[in-house]
């Protein structure tokens, strides 16, 4: 990012040199600045983009809690209809929820708020139809609600994180379609490109080590 950064200030001392500014962006692309947090797919590799199944369908409750004021907003609980939409309060018009992700649709929720209702709110969407499932060698197994993008790492957390028993190196996460991706506990907490994001539906499986 150092050569782009001379590149940017090349650029601000010249009074034409719009050719420039245009390298810069190209450039900017070309050295892998992150854009959203990739997810690993079955096979290990990375893909852009959030995991297939985050995002809202009809008929999924969402619950959306407000922060950040003296007197917030209390609690909005609503399905999602037919159309696709939402209706939260103070707002004159519907939202639409379907096809969106959970931190999307705080944005989008954002942005209707914030500065034409409120000049500050913080906003969370929760999903609690939705679970997912962690088994074996965790403090406390069971199921979990899914409130937003969780890492495998995060997810283990949730669950008081590891015993002493259990086999780090070859933790799995079954998906609802049947495929199964296994990765190493450690490395994925020193590295987050190793750490596999978990989607409603999944089961991680921490299995005992042998000794």
């Amino acid at each position: 990012m150092v050569f782009v950064s001379k590149l940017k200030q090349l650029a601000t001392g010249l009074r034409s040199g719009f050719w420039v500014l245009g390298l810069v962006g190209l450039l900017s692309g070309m050295t892998g600045c992150e854009t959203g947090r990739p997810y690993v797919a079955p096979n290990g590799g990375n893909v852009d983009g959030p995991a297939p199944g985050l995002e809202l369908s009809v008929g999924e409750k969402v619950s959306i809690r407000f922060a950040g004021l003296p007197t917030p907003p209390p609690p909005h609980e609503e399905r999602i209809r037919e159309d696709g939409t939402i209706h939260p309060p103070y707002l004159n018009t519907p939202i639409r929820a379907e096809g969106l992700t959970p931190p999307q649709l705080q944005e989008k929720l954002l942005e209707a708020y914030v500065p034409n209702i409120f000049t500050t709110i913080s906003i969370t969407v929760i999903t609690e139809d939705r679970l997912f499932t962690i088994n074996g060698e965790v403090v406390r197994s069971g199921r979990y609600p899914y409130v937003g993008e969780t890492t495998a790492v995060e997810a283990i957390s949730q669950a008081g994180g590891l015993t002493v028993f259990a086999r780090k190196q070859k933790i799995s996460i079954i998906r609802g379609n049947g495929t199964q991706i296994e990765f190493n506990y450690e490395k994925a907490r020193k590295d987050s490109r190793y750490d596999p994001i978990v989607i409603p539906g999944d089961i991680i499986d921490v299995p005992r080590r042998l000794f």
